[in-house]
């Protein structure tokens, strides 16, 4: 069975290298992790994005945050920072005439 560690430290000194210990007073074993897989593991930084930007709420939780949620904050900072206008309109709701809508019967 192998250890359970509680200890763990990594440095920027030795990358790459994970020291552990199973108790505050036990020796340091250190572990080298290895990821058996067919992609490159190592990435360069020119790969990655610079900045990556959320889609952000849709107006539907938008319109809810700012007619229910905005009352509980106590500035008016925090309001316009947390639950702002939305700068669009409100949705109107779609609903199905009573002819289209259909019942299920469940037989038990």
């Amino acid at each position: 069975m192998s250890p359970n560690f509680i200890n763990v430290h990594v440095s920027a000194d030795h990358p790459g290298v994970v020291e552990c210990r199973e108790f505050s007073d036990s020796p340091v074993v250190r572990i080298t992790p290895t990821k058996v897989s067919k992609v490159n593991a190592y990435v360069s930084c020119d790969d990655l994005r610079k900045e990556m930007f959320g889609k952000g709420l849709d107006l539907d939780r938008q319109w809810y945050l700012f007619e229910h949620i905005r009352e509980f904050c106590h500035t008016d900072e925090a309001k316009n920072f947390t639950c702002p206008k939305p700068a669009t309109g409100k949705r109107q709701k779609q609903t199905v005439p009573p002819k289209y809508r259909r019942c299920i019967k469940m037989h038990i």
